[in-house]
């Protein structure tokens, strides 16, 4: 559309930030389920994460609460997850924060086995998602909240189905729900405590004040013990 405005003089030049930026408020005004691919983390599919599947750390004045940062929900993740289980389960550690920031994934059976790991672990849990929070990720998002987990962060984009990439004329590409689940996109995930990244991050990076505010929610719910 922009392309063709332009041709016929009834748009302004823009910048290649401009013009992404014209998608997307396209994206927002029309509703479509899309992504624009320059926000992702990497083209969602059955691939792994460039990065890696997950990440565990502890976080924490005393070090007793454990983060746990998904980018790619799969059957590895899963089984990463199980390796560590028992280190997750220790006495010491009074809760869980899950980031699925930038969170992807073509697994819906790999969300379940992770949602029934975590719901062993007998912890609280606070997950964290975005807009670009998809896939499956998504899917185990909305599981771990119909196990009692508090969701904080942004709206979700509803496409916890398989996607696909679909170029457009323009040179930019989106990712869309594959034509055999497109009709069975979900609705978007609004989070128990709705948040807005104010800083400047990176598609996995976590705000400190989300994290703060996680970590306040764990304590507070340990305090109530």
């Amino acid at each position: 559309m922009l392309q063709v405005l332009s041709e016929h003089g009834l748009a302004p030049e823009l910048s290649e930030a401009e013009q992404d930026e014209f998608v997307r408020q396209l994206l927002a005004l029309t509703g479509t389920r899309a992504i624009l691919e320059d926000t992702l983390p990497a083209v969602i599919g059955s691939g792994e994460s460039p990065v890696g599947g997950c990440k565990k750390s502890l976080i924490g004045a005393e070090n007793d609460f454990v983060l746990l940062q998904v980018w790619q929900v799969d059957a590895a993740c899963v089984e990463q997850l199980q390796q560590r289980q028992q280190e997750v389960r220790q006495a010491k550690n009074k809760g869980v924060v899950l980031s699925l920031l930038g969170g992807s994934g073509a697994d819906p059976a790999a969300a379940a086995a992770f949602a029934a790991v975590i719901q062993e672990m007998a912890l609280p849990v606070v997950v964290l998602v975005d807009h670009m929070t998809s896939g499956s990720a998504e899917v185990l998002a909305g599981q771990l909240r119909q196990n009692g987990a508090l969701l904080i962060g942004e709206k979700t984009h509803g496409l916890p189905g398989p996607v696909k990439v679909v170029t457009l004329q323009g040179g930019h590409r989106l990712l869309v729900p594959a034509a055999e689940t497109a009709e069975k996109a979900a609705p978007m995930l609004q989070p128990d405590l709705l948040l807005s990244k104010d800083e400047m991050s990176g598609p996995h990076d976590i705000p400190p004040s989300w994290l703060a505010q996680a970590m306040d929610f764990l304590a507070a719910v340990n305090a109530l013990e």
